[in-house]
């Protein structure tokens, strides 16, 4: 999933590609490039490749961006359920 929204954001990163609640348009680009960045604080956190990346966070347009820098990065993206509590 992650490779085909790049490649497309590469060919054409000004075409729509989701719009947030707040009624804000993301291009493929924009998910290109904060994917990148997110990569980035990644790899400085120390994330390496085959690691496993767990995140507990509400849905969201960042969470797609997070997901696709997880991949660029080599790494596992291991969501978890909202509902789950410390207790």
């Amino acid at each position: 999933m992650a490779d085909l929204l790049l490649s497309t954001a590469r060919r054409n990163p000004d075409r729509p590609l989701l719009r947030t609640p707040a009624g804000e348009i993301w291009a493929h680009g924009d998910l290109d490039r904060r994917s990148a960045a997110l990569a980035h604080v990644l790899v400085s956190r120390g994330v390496q490749p085959s690691d496993r990346v767990v995140v507990q966070l509400g849905k969201s347009a960042d969470v797609v961006a997070l997901h696709v820098a997880v991949v660029r990065v080599g790494a596992v993206y291991v969501p978890l359920n909202m509902a789950y509590t410390d207790t």
